[in-house]
């Protein structure tokens, strides 16, 4: 027979479960100012107008769980959040989805990359749990753990299958690899970053002659869209069409390639993939709509609007979409991705 006690416990942690879940972190990013800066901001910049109603019943309980609905892209950063260097402890390595199985895709400077010599590895279990039908979340979990913990990993290396013991290590993700594969230069760009990739992609062309350039956005999620399209431009003439952003009035800005890039004529595969998204969308469609490089992989997530990052009083960022972007020819890849070319 259950005790009266139990019942009492039970009643004190649902009561604790809906004091300390969900609403807690919207109050920690959430007083009266910040709420009014939010609405505001939201209200002067959103380009989902038609969700703009629901700002008047926006308050600190519900942040967490309306913004989303005003603004499927927006986010409410912590100052110490904004901080984070985003430092992760596992094997090092990018996990990718492929044929309802994984991939690992080494990091130059990880233990993995010594066996893969910059080609991808198919994980087939890891701590002999088979990887094929796990979720993605599930792998990632795994793969991740305390700093000098073991993992033991089964893999497919050139047709042959390998078991692996990988210490996993703490590390920061790159935004960005560079690997020469005979006459070809194989970029891994995970990242977008501000005034660093274009930066780095031009002194890596003009120190050697490559045939191919292949470029490698399956583990991108985005970043600064203005370091999308100076990248997309190193590629094309300049005064070329990049794309327009449209803001929440419906006005248009052209953006073209600017004079001061250099061109750079090699040839170009960019591989994508369902984790390819935002910025790294906006690359890919601009090339490939001028023909300029040949897309290979899978169907690109589809999320192809501009966000706009604003401080609050608190330190705290609201990132809000702010403007839609087309290409050239006024298509937008939003809720669609890009297709990689037929063979």
């Amino acid at each position: 027979m259950v005790s009266k006690r139990f019942w009492a416990l039970l009643f004190l942690w649902i009561i604790l479960e809906a004091l300390f879940k969900g609403p807690t972190l919207s109050f920690a990013l959430c007083n009266k100012k910040s709420l009014l800066e939010i609405k505001g901001l939201l209200n002067e910049y959103c380009i989902y107008r038609r969700n703009l109603f629901l700002l008047k019943g926006l308050n600190c309980s519900n942040l967490k769980n309306l913004l989303p609905k005003i603004d499927p892209y927006a986010r409410l950063v912590s100052d110490s959040q904004k901080n984070d260097l985003k430092e992760i402890s596992g094997v090092g390595a990018l996990l990718l989805e492929k044929d309802r199985g994984f991939i690992l895709v080494p990091y130059k400077f990880s233990p993995l990359f010594k066996i893969s010599r910059g080609k991808d590895l198919s994980l087939i279990s890891i701590d002999n749990k088979r990887a094929k039908g796990m979720k993605y979340e599930e792998v990632v979990r795994l793969l991740r753990g305390k700093e000098g913990t073991v993992v033991k990993l089964l893999l497919r290396i050139r047709e042959r299958k390998r078991t692996i013991y990988v210490v996993r290590e703490r590390y920061t993700l790159p935004s960005i690899e560079f690997l020469k594969i005979e006459r070809d230069l194989l970029v891994r760009i995970f990242n977008f970053k501000r005034h660093e990739i274009s930066t780095l992609l031009i002194n890596e062309l003009r120190q050697k002659d490559f045939s191919k350039v292949i470029i490698d956005l399956r583990g991108c999620p985005g970043g600064d869209l203005f370091e999308a399209l100076d990248v997309a431009g190193i590629f094309l003439r300049p005064s070329t069409t990049l794309v327009y952003l449209k803001d929440r009035t419906g006005k248009l800005k052209k953006i073209s390639v600017p004079s001061s890039l250099p061109t750079f004529r090699q040839k170009i595969d960019i591989l994508v993939g369902p984790r390819t998204a935002s910025a790294a969308e906006i690359f890919t469609g601009i090339l490939k709509h001028y023909k300029r490089a040949r897309i290979k992989g899978k169907k690109t997530k589809g999320k192809c609007v501009s966000q706009g990052e604003f401080i609050l009083s608190d330190g705290s960022i609201l990132r809000v979409s702010n403007e839609w972007i087309l290409f050239p020819d006024m298509t937008s890849c939003q809720g669609k991705g890009i297709f990689p070319d037929r063979k």
